[in-house]
C-alpha cells in the first residue's frame, strides 16, 4: 500500500471513529438528567424535586445522534461528490448539537412541560452533549475538506449493475470483435456451400 492511500485510509477511519463517537456520546446524554429542580413545600404537600432528561426536555440529541450513526456508515459506502454531501449533513447536525446543548436552559424546558420549580438548574449532561456536537462537526468538516479522496467500498459490495456500467470499455470492444468474428464464420461457412445451422 502506497502511502498516500495508507493516509487517506487513516484519515476515513479518523472521520468514521470521531462520527461513532460523538454520536454514541451524545445517545447517552439524551438519556440522563439535563434539569433538576425543586418545587417548594405548599402545605399539606411536601417539596419535591423533578428532573427532566435530555429528551424528554425536548433537546434533538437523541434524533441528531441517529442521523450521526446512520453518516458513519454512509462516509464509507459513499463517493465522490455524494460523500462530501453526507460530510455537509454531519457538519450540521453537529452544530445543531452543539448550539442545543450549549444553550439549553433548565427553566424554559421545565416551563414548557408545565412545571415551574422555585428553583431550576442544568446539569453537566447538556454539556456533554455540547461537545459530541463539536466533535461531530469535526468529523463533518473532515469529510467535506478530504472525503472525494478517499477510497470507497471494495467492488464486491456493488450491485451487480454497478459494476456492468463501470466495466473497461475493452471488455465491450472484445465483446464486439467476438461478435464481428462470429458472424463473418458464418458468411465464409454459407460461402463454402456449407449450412451452419446443422453444426
Amino acid at each position: 500500500m502506497s502511502p498516500s492511500a495508507d493516509a487517506t485510509r487513516r484519515e476515513r477511519a479518523l472521520a468514521v471513529g470521531l462520527c461513532l463517537l460523538a454520536s454514541s456520546g451524545a445517545l447517552v446524554a439524551a438519556g440522563r438528567t439535563w434539569a433538576v429542580g425543586t418545587v417548594a413545600a405548599l402545605p399539606p404537600l411536601p417539596a419535591r424535586d423533578l428532573a427532566l432528561t435530555g429528551t424528554q426536555a425536548g433537546a434533538p440529541a437523541r434524533g441528531l445522534a441517529v442521523l450521526g450513526l446512520a453518516g458513519a456508515i454512509a462516509v464509507v459506502a459513499a463517493r465522490g461528490w455524494l460523500r462530501v454531501a453526507v460530510g455537509v449533513v454531519l457538519l450540521v447536525a453537529g452544530g445543531i448539537l452543539a448550539v442545543a446543548g450549549a444553550g439549553f436552559d433548565a427553566g424554559s424546558s421545565f416551563a414548557a412541560q408545565g412545571l415551574f420549580p422555585a428553583q431550576a438548574r442544568r446539569t453537566g449532561w447538556s454539556l456533554v452533549a455540547a461537545g459530541c456536537g463539536a466533535v461531530l462537526a469535526i468529523a463533518g468538516l473532515l469529510v467535506v475538506v478530504r472525503g472525494r479522496g478517499w477510497s470507497t467500498l471494495s467492488r464486491r459490495f456493488e450491485s451487480p449493475a454497478a459494476r456492468t456500467q463501470d466495466a473497461p470499455a475493452t471488455s465491450a470492444q472484445e465483446g464486439d470483435e467476438a461478435g464481428a468474428r462470429s458472424e463473418r464464420d458464418l458468411w465464409e461457412a454459407l460461402d463454402r456451400g456449407e449450412d451452419p445451422t446443422t453444426k
